[in-house]
């Protein structure tokens, strides 16, 4: 709720706060992305001693490495369970939004959206069985809806890569969308007709994204 009313920033300096560096200690911040948190970390210089920001994305690093204007931070291309570092120790570890900086470090971007999607679909189950509670309110609908939830993860990883890791655009997407269903939809129930239009349209959409930007990155950004 914080990152959606005041932004990424203010989202960062409450995490800042709560996992505030002690005098002299050993930062290591994982899957940092553009490296909003780390830098934050690295200008308590006078309580952190060593910074290290692992990713990998090389996007983000580069945007992160971008930022670093006077070099306070060692940034690394590793995947968080395997980074390279061995014999070093740290007092104090970080880390936020994760899951799909991670993805893209083992997988192509689509292929990572593609798990991510289905593991978003997958977490709407439990709603089907609510009566009056959900828009898919069987089965055979919320199968239909994997298509929708997958390829619309396709647009929020484009969104996502195409703005620096913003969390924020992600949420804001999420939003409209959102509502240009509920104002098309006011009952929020779904069919296998109206699923069948949005997944051919969304499909078209993806088709055009991954044509121009390329599947591999969603990402005008060359490696």
């Amino acid at each position: 709720m914080l990152w959606f009313v005041r932004g990424e920033a203010q989202f960062r300096q409450a995490m800042l706060r709560l996992s505030e560096p002690a005098d002299g200690q050993r930062v290591l911040d994982l899957c940092c992305g553009t490296g909003t948190l780390t830098l934050l970390i690295a200008d308590c210089t006078n309580r952190a001693r060593v910074v290290v920001g692992p990713d990998g994305s090389c996007t983000q690093l580069r945007v992160a490495r971008d930022k670093d204007r006077t070099r306070r931070v060692g940034w690394l291309l590793a995947d968080a369970q395997t980074v390279p570092l061995t014999g070093e120790s740290f007092d104090r570890v970080t880390i936020s939004a994760a899951l799909l900086p991670r993805l893209q470090s083992r997988f192509d971007a689509f292929v990572s959206s593609l798990i991510l999607g289905f593991f978003w679909w997958l977490w709407h189950l439990p709603a089907v069985f609510i009566p009056d509670r959900f828009m898919a309110d069987n089965l055979l609908t919320f199968l239909a809806l994997l298509g929708i939830i997958t390829l619309t993860s396709v647009l929020f990883t484009w969104i996502y890569n195409n703005t620096n890791g913003s969390i924020l655009a992600v949420i804001l997407l999420h939003t409209a969308m959102h509502w240009a269903i509920w104002l098309a939809m006011p009952r929020m129930k779904m069919d296998l007709p109206t699923t069948g239009f949005m997944i051919g349209f969304l499909a078209v959409t993806v088709l055009i994204i991954t044509k121009v930007w390329g599947a591999a990155q969603l990402s005008r950004e060359e490696e």
